[in-house]
């Protein structure tokens, strides 16, 4: 514990970093970075209504990702009988959209952070949508891959500006559930999309009508966007738009219900903002590549590598393992484990010749078996989010350990696919190894997002997503191309040691920090409800009181335990936290003069409970 006095002698030019090195002596430009005012305004506000429709909404917009891999999974076979088209150039029309993606997240996160992240994400919305109503009129295969290829440039857009508008609405230590509960809506979107395939066999439609209804989330998502959403509070302050940021956090606080009592002005929380302006220099965003070399590399050279690697074999497994795998397997005959001394019969050998005498490969379009097998396989999704927040909650920091469990058992399950089995049985074992794979995907994601400081983040957390989509692109060249022309039991072998392999990888990992905000009490008054209030698990969460209600049995709980409401904020021992003293100042003078003037709008527990923005962890 550390005193204000010792914390003034510690305290830089407020809303500055230095070097990891260095102190500010030597003279070196200071590295400013985004205030925390707004993310401590809406922790106060909490996990509300507000949230959850931004949940749905960016969900299915999150979700666009998974269901263009449930569209090519489905469009490989129809689009290799209507054009007669080779396994290679199947495969190249998936890697076209998913390379477009990576290419695309880019610039398109960039324009988010300069035209605001609501902005993109419904042009880009928008365009895909446009795009997607051009493929299902495409006259040849060049037309068809180059509006996949656009197409894809878009996805990235939405997935980066909608991933940016999601984390900077949504209350710090609810971030993990929130990003679990998204990837819950892509493991729906998913199995609708699959039904809307499975309708289109049903009723004998062909290719082209099933492109055309897979627009419907999409135009449903650009409604909502337009009409239920507000733009970031984070980046309407950081583009030095108050009034308007102070609009967005009113809004928020309506909608939770958790209205201050007494306001200085029409907004609520204006004045607040504008005396963080006052005190601090925070607009210019600088990191050189120094800070982002030491902040990256330095301390754990083999960290991001590592991570990069693992999130590829997220998405090799995840479409190769768990969506082109159910739809392979259903098209025709297979070789299984027991008898290998039978020749390969799922190489799909020539059985139709065109009169011009060129060779064609085996036109065997998707039967209704293939779709329920890809519908059964993409309802798995949706037991990940159970499987993940139970493994979140039982080993906390310890995400390492979930990652060896899930990805164990995904190649566990993987090999299980080269027995025979009845389809049943091998359904149920697709839909387990997608929940299993998909909930290690969600733990990864949260373990990439907090394993490093804030300043670089989003650029650790936007590679390990390239990561994962170049995973994707990989797939099919195992999932298709090697599983047609050579064997099926080396296509599945593939995918079963890369899981066993990252399994092994992820042993090393490095505990990370405490996924949710620890309770501020002491150990002595630390009890079960106090507990409870480490993981969210969301109770009463839509008839939450106000906030100065709230405070009020807080104060109760103080004055019955006998401990003060300010306690000293404990300083990191660790070298390589940088701190952040953007606001420590405010805060505890705010509070001063609450008391000194008896309002009772400031918290008593402003201070300890806004401690954990006050470190760069």
């Amino acid at each position: 514990m550390m005193s204000s006095t010792s914390m003034e002698r510690l305290t830089p030019v407020v809303g500055s970093i230095f070097g990891l090195d260095e102190e500010g002596s030597n003279g070196n430009e200071l590295v400013h970075r985004k205030p925390p005012i707004i993310e401590a305004i809406l922790n106060e506000l909490g996990f509300g209504w507000f949230q959850v429709q931004m949940i749905v909404i960016l969900g299915v917009a999150h979700s666009t990702d998974t269901m263009e891999t449930i569209i090519q999974a489905i469009l490989g076979p129809s689009l290799r009988c209507f054009w007669r088209l080779s396994a290679d150039y199947v495969a190249l029309l998936t890697s076209l959209v998913f390379l477009g993606s990576c290419i695309g997240a880019v610039p398109l996160g960039y324009a988010a952070d300069v035209y605001g992240r609501r902005s993109i994400c419904l042009f880009s919305c928008l365009v895909l949508m446009y795009l997607s109503w051009l493929c299902a009129i495409s006259p040849t295969y060049a037309w068809m891959a180059s509006l996949r290829f656009l197409s894809g440039l878009f996805i990235g857009g939405v997935l980066t500006s909608g991933s940016s508008l999601l984390s900077e609405t949504m209350p710090p230590k609810f971030q993990a559930s929130g990003q679990l509960i998204t990837n819950n809506f892509e493991a729906l979107i998913g199995v609708i999309t699959a039904a809307i395939g499975l309708g289109c066999l049903e009723g004998r439609l062909n290719w082209r009508f099933f492109v055309f209804f897979t627009t419907f989330p999409l135009a449903l998502c650009a409604i909502a966007l337009a009409f239920f959403t507000l733009e970031s509070p984070v980046y309407l302050y950081c583009k030095k738009q108050t009034v308007e940021a102070a609009n967005v956090l009113d809004k928020v606080a309506i909608t939770n219900r958790r209205i201050p009592k007494n306001s200085t002005s029409a907004l609520s929380f204006l004045g607040r903002i504008r005396e963080a302006d006052e005190a601090e220099d925070f607009r210019i965003s600088k990191v050189g590549v120094k800070e982002l070399y030491t902040l990256l590399i330095r301390r754990r050279p083999w960290l991001l590598l590592l991570l990069l690697c693992l999130n590829f074999s997220w998405g090799f497994l995840i479409y190769g393992g768990t969506t082109i795998l159910p739809v392979e397997l259903a098209a025709g005959p297979r070789m299984c484990i027991q008898n290998l001394r039978i020749t390969n019969t799922t190489s799909l050998l020539p059985t139709y010749q065109p009169s011009e005498g060129a060779p064609f490969e085996c036109c065997k379009p998707l039967r209704e078996e293939g779709y329920q097998s890809l519908l059964i396989s993409a309802s798995g999704g949706l037991f990940s989010l159970p499987l993940a927040y139970g493994l979140a909650a039982l080993l906390r920091q310890r995400l390492p350990i979930a990652q060896f469990i899930t990805f164990l058992f995904t190649g566990i399950l993987l090999f299980v696919q080269t027995f025979c089995m009845t389809p049943t049985a091998s359904n149920v074992v697709f839909f387990v190894t997608r929940g299993v794979a998909a909930a290690g995907s969600g733990l990864m994601g949260i373990y990439a997002s907090n394993i490093f400081q804030a300043r670089v983040r989003s650029l650790a957390t936007g590679l390990c997503a390239a990561a994962y989509r170049l995973g994707i692109l990989t797939a099919p060249y195992v999932g298709q191309i090697l599983l047609q022309d050579r064997s099926v039991l080396l296509a599945i072998l593939t995918f079963a040691l890369v899981a066993v392999g990252s399994a092994i990888g992820s042993i090393v990992l490095p505990r990370m920090r405490a996924l949710y905000t620890a309770p501020s009490f002491s150990s002595s008054t630390f009890d079960s409800s106090d507990l409870r209030r480490c993981l969210p698990f969301f109770w009463g969460l839509f008839g939450a009181s106000k906030v100065s209600d709230q405070v009020g049995s807080l104060s109760k709980v103080h004055r019955r335990s006998g401990v003060t409401a300010f306690s000293p904020i404990t300083l990191p021992t660790d070298p390589d936290i940088a701190l952040v003293e953007t606001t420590y100042r405010a805060l505890r003078q705010r509070d001063k003069d609450a008391q000194n003037g008896g309002d009772p709008v400031v918290r008593e527990d402003f201070v300890q409970r806004n401690a954990a923005f006050e470190v760069d962890a």
